[in-house]
């Protein structure tokens, strides 16, 4: 039994609850994962309230989909401003263009400012019952074989939380990272960027993303358009040494030195100024204690992909996590976080140096170009294939490989992210395949009839008569159309997933869970 510590008083909580220091993107979208499987979760922030500024405002189309396993997607798209292309222009000429529309996802990069984003979360966190504890700092941690014990600071007074897992989600200056001594390696850079959200009175469209550049130059001005005439302005041309937030006049400037576009900038309600820099954590995890977000990499704003990252590893370290804690899998499921998680940091590390130092090398000259490259910056690219939970030998042919990303089609008339909201691992059975005996409450059985001519599903699994295992975030586990599939299934359930038994399972079924279902 796990337990806070109050002055005179012990208050019993669930065995296996979790701590997420930290209500922003990341800590919000683990919290969301551990509370829809039942799991005992608290989640704390050191600011008094939630954040009111814009912040991180692109969601890509991969972080769409991933939260619409939660069934928020369609109030983010209703909030936000959906943008076709980012296109980069150099001396008054185009140099590069990334259209979000190649991307192989019902959804278009949205711009959203952050503070709405993290409202939408919370409001569904609470759906489950979970409230973020605000004005509550991390003052130490201290680690057992089986519990970390979290000293925290509210209202003038110490109390000592005993849980078993820890999360630090708690952005770029993490405590949590500072408090167990994670190496944070990279470089700090020596220019300064600024950012102002303001009015902006120009002639163009607010259909994409502008960033202005100089022939031959490094410099950079960026328009973000934000909904109506509201524009996210920012620049990395800002004097090193001057840290105060950049003035209405001095950006009136530098957009007109860069743009060459008449316009007129007024009414600003945020600006702010930052140094940037490339670091990533050499370890996500230590024992009991997890990093998520920017606590574990930090990289320049180009291209809008730090809070999808953050984001998207708080789905896939959440469901991992619930797992375990709600006893249905072994530990050493959670070791595939960072493996999974750390190479597609490296990788957004790279290409938001290139994006924001030399965007002439993304090249957009041939569609087949055009098309990989919306599809690594919506991050649909993303894929865990040759990763610790993509163990099982790929046997189904032409179809999808183990690892990959599982496009949100119609499964017996409804959408595959649907049909995913409850958050369970699911096996499906396609056609006349041998059903696998599972024996874990974690895991959904589907019957897909693929007697009629239009399978989707089949279609990108390359079989009609097999099995698949599909991962809670909706990637693929493993898929085999061999003879044998159903034990290949159970193999991977146990052995790659490490799934344990449990005698009071679910009957298998082809009618699709309601939406209610997101809820367990």
């Amino acid at each position: 039994m796990t337990s806070v510590h109050t002055t005179g008083a012990t208050v019993p909580q669930a065995a296996g609850t979790v701590l997420v220091v930290g209500a922003g993107g990341s800590g919000l979208a683990t919290a969301l994962e551990l509370a829809r499987a039942g799991v005992a979760v608290r989640v704390v922030d050191a600011a008094a309230g939630p954040c009111r500024e814009s912040r991180g405002n692109g969601l890509q189309a991969r972080t769409l989909e991933l939260l619409d396993l939660h069934g928020v997607t369609d109030d983010l798209v209703a909030r936000g401003n959906p943008v076709d292309t980012l296109t980069v222009f150099a001396g008054g000429e185009r140099l590069t263009e990334v259209d979000f529309r190649l991307a192989p996802s019902r959804f278009t990069s949205l711009v959203l400012p952050q503070c709405h984003t993290e409202e939408v979360l919370r409001r569904r966190l609470a759906d489950h019952g979970v409230e973020v504890e605000w004005g509550t700092r991390l003052e130490a941690i201290v680690q057992d074989h089986d519990r970390v014990t979290a000293t925290l600071q509210h209202d003038g007074g110490s109390t000592e939380a005993v849980v078993s897992w820890l999360v630090g989600a708690d952005g770029a200056g993490s405590t949590v990272r500072k408090l167990l001594g994670f190496s944070f390696d990279g470089v700090s850079f020596e220019e300064r960027w600024g950012l102002m959200d303001a009015a902006l009175d120009w002639e163009l469209p607010g259909d994409r993303i502008r960033v202005f550049r100089t022939v031959g130059g490094r410099g950079q001005l960026i328009t973000v358009p934000l909904g109506g005439d509201r524009y996210r302005v920012q620049t990395d041309d800002i004097d090193r040494d001057d840290r105060a937030a950049p003035s209405l006049a001095h950006m009136q400037e530098l957009f007109d030195r860069y743009s060459g576009v008449p316009g007129t900038l007024s009414s600003p309600t945020w600006t702010s100024s930052f140094r940037v820099h490339c670091r990533q954590v050499v370890a996500y995890r230590d024992r009991r204690v997890f990093l998520a977000g920017d606590a574990a990499h930090i990289h320049t704003p180009a291209g809008g992909q730090g809070l999808n990252t953050g984001i998207q590893d708080g789905i896939n370290l959440g469901w991992k996590l619930a797992l375990v804690a709600a006893g249905h899998a072994g530990a050493e499921l959670l070791d595939s976080y960072e493996q999974e998680r750390a190479p597609v940091a490296a990788a957004v590390l790279r290409l938001t140096e290139v994006l924001a130092r030399d965007p002439g090398r993304v090249s957009v000259s041939a569609p087949a170009d055009r098309v990989q490259v919306a599809n690594v910056v919506s991050q649909c690219a993303i894929t865990y294939h040759g990763g610790p939970l993509a163990a099982t030998e790929d046997d189904a042919g032409s179809g999808l490989r183990a690892g990959d990303r599982l496009p949100d089609v119609l499964v017996d008339g409804q959408r595959l992210h649907e049909r995913l909201r409850t958050g369970r691992v699911t096996v499906v059975r396609l056609g006349a395949a041998e059903l696998p005996h599972v024996a874990s409450a974690a895991v959904d059985l589907w019957d897909v009839d693929t007697t009629a001519p239009d399978q989707p599903l089949a279609e990108a699994l390359g079989f009609r008569d097999g099995l698949a295992v599909i991962r809670p975030d909706g990637y693929l586990g493993c898929s085999t159309a061999r003879a044998d599939g159903a034990t290949v299934v159970q193999d991977h359930l146990a052995d790659v997933l490490r799934l344990s038994d449990d005698p009071h399972r679910r009957r298998p079924t082809s009618s699709a869970p309601p939406l209610a279902a997101s809820t367990r």
